[in-house]
């Protein structure tokens, strides 16, 4: 808006959106006050590129610690998985997915039935944002396979085209990105398996503040902090939230999810992390993971990867 000649604190006010939570990390906005915003810029600012333009003042720090920790990952494939798993530090209005298909990578963004009806605009900016994520770490060239819009073609169809220099469709069900499946899968230069670990207990701190309701993520932070202790029981975690085992049971299932996949899942993702990090012998991942001998940690690492954590770490 500014960079349009219009003060933003005072749209931002008649918005019903205090200027002040702009500096502050941890403040949120609501939806119908940030459409508002939106309504505001198509009313004053005739381009129907203007998602385009707004991706352009955008940073990674604009994500909170989701930001860091996409530049800190060790592939595409694991920026990409953050997304998803954080997805609720970027909209509580949108659902993202992540997935491998025979031919490619998919990354989508579905809008919910019951949300607010945000502009085309605000998705436009989305994928623009996605896509400059990807060349912040594969460099400035680079472009996905195919680009699919929920959106009618645009009137400015040439500067779409320009800015992501690929197959685009429009009228489609959904916003994807389609990704090569070597440049998702490629190792990244950026990579930094502690700074990743950081700001992984920086995003679950977040979301347990603004998210209680969240019981996914508060049983994934409590996986990650009883986890060396060796006690990391689903009885234990239900105990540390007030609930019962089967009460735990039942919300993780109405998400999808299960206790016993959880513990797997965060598991791996941390042995992976620490064998990257290379200042922890096996014998001490094991621990840390809540392992009873390395042979154990060694036959699930097996399990999740078809190597062993030695191989893993030579590689």
């Amino acid at each position: 808006m500014e960079a349009h000649g219009y003060d933003s604190k005072e749209v931002f006010t008649q918005a019903g959106l205090e200027p002040a939570k702009l500096t502050d990390p941890d403040a949120r906005y609501r939806d119908e006050c940030v459409l508002r915003v939106w309504e505001f810029i198509l009313n004053k600012i005739n381009d129907p590129c203007i998602g385009l333009k707004v991706a352009e003042f955008f940073h990674p720090t604009t994500l909170h610690a989701l930001g860091f920790a996409w530049l800190s990952s060790e592939s595409l494939e694991a920026a990409f998985s953050r997304v998803v798993r954080y997805s609720k530090i970027l909209s509580d209005q949108d659902s993202f997915f992540f997935s491998e298909t025979e031919r490619d990578f998919e990354f989508s963004i579905q809008i919910n039935k019951n949300s607010l009806n945000f502009p085309d605009e605000d998705y436009d900016m989305a994928i623009a944002i996605a896509v400059k994520l990807c060349r912040l770490s594969l460099g400035k060239t680079y472009s996905p396979l195919l680009i699919e819009f929920q959106r009618p073609e645009p009137d400015c169809i040439v500067e779409f085209q320009e800015y992501f220099n690929t197959e685009l469709q429009f009228n489609c069900p959904a916003c994807v990105l389609h990704l090569d499946k070597n440049d998702v899968k490629k190792p990244l230069a950026t990579a930094n398996s502690e700074l990743i670990r950081l700001n992984e207990k920086v995003m679950l701190d977040y979301l347990e503040r603004n998210q209680r309701s969240d019981v996914v993520m508060q049983v994934r932070k409590k996986i990650i902090e009883h986890l060396p202790s060796g006690n990391i029981t689903q009885d234990r975690v239900s105990k540390s939230l007030n609930m019962s085992e089967r009460n735990l049971q039942r919300k993780l299932k109405e998400q999808g999810e299960s206790y016993k996949k959880m513990l797997e899942e965060t598991r791996e993702e941390l042995a992976a992390i620490y064998l990257d990090e290379k200042k922890y012998s096996i014998n001490e991942i094991t621990y840390l993971l809540g392992f009873s001998e390395p042979s154990n940690f060694t036959r699930a690492f097996k399990r999740w990867t078809g190597i062993s954590p030695s191989q893993y770490r030579q590689q």
